[in-house]
């Protein structure tokens, strides 16, 4: 019985030192994974700053292209309209546009005038005041 005795204790303690390696291992690896995992969120949180800071400046850029935009069309326009008109080299082709543009007004309301009058037959040659080419006349004025 004493051999079986020695047997069995060596079988333990040969077990005991295989288990002793394993949860070694198994701790390290434990270890490993948290640092690992702590990295891994500290990289995620600076990523996740720095997306944050990309979308602070993207929204300022939004916003100050919306307030140009906004003073363009509310004031740039008219300021390119008043310099354009007030200058002396485009004063004779801004009249002529405008010239143009009024012949064009002029000849739709016209038309519409004639459509509407069509009842009492009247031929469309006999219309008062139609430029039946005003609209090649303003196309060549812009």
């Amino acid at each position: 019985m004493g051999k079986l005795e020695e047997s069995l204790n060596n079988a333990q303690r040969a077990y005991e030192k295989m288990m002793k390696g394993v949860c070694a291992k198994q701790e390290a690896g434990e270890a490993k994974f948290k640092l690992d995992l702590e990295n891994l969120e500290k990289r995620h949180d600076e990523e996740i700053s720095q997306v944050k800071l990309e979308n602070n400046d993207l929204r300022k850029s939004v916003e100050e292209l919306a307030s140009a935009k906004t003073w363009f069309l509310s004031e740039g326009a008219r300021q390119l309209a008043r310099y354009v008109h007030k200058c002396s080299e485009m004063e004779k082709d801004v009249a002529d546009v405008n010239n143009a543009i009024s012949a064009v007004g002029l000849n739709v309301g016209v038309k519409g005038g004639y459509v509407n009058a069509l009842h009492k037959k009247t031929p469309f040659g006999d219309v008062l005041l139609l430029t039946k080419d005003a609209d090649q006349q303003s196309n060549q004025a812009i």
